[in-house]
């Protein structure tokens, strides 16, 4: 789910759910399985380096 401030990020997101869907594609009927992780939000330095701790973007993130 796209965010503010964080297109880079979420357009990253983006490419490697598309990248793995091109994948699976790609390889029906060969055998190969392709699967595509999508973690929910962890705490992480990633949010308070992006000061990001005040939004509620994170505000039901996981420890890892």
């Amino acid at each position: 789910m796209p965010g503010p401030l964080q297109a880079v990020y979420y357009a990253t997101k983006a490419y490697v759910t598309s990248w793995s869907n091109a994948l699976w594609r790609e390889v029906q009927g060969t055998g190969v399985t392709v699967s595509c992780l999508m973690p929910s939000a962890m705490q992480t330095g990633f949010i308070s380096r992006g000061d990001l701790s005040s939004t509620q973007l994170f505000a039901h993130a996981v420890s890892p």
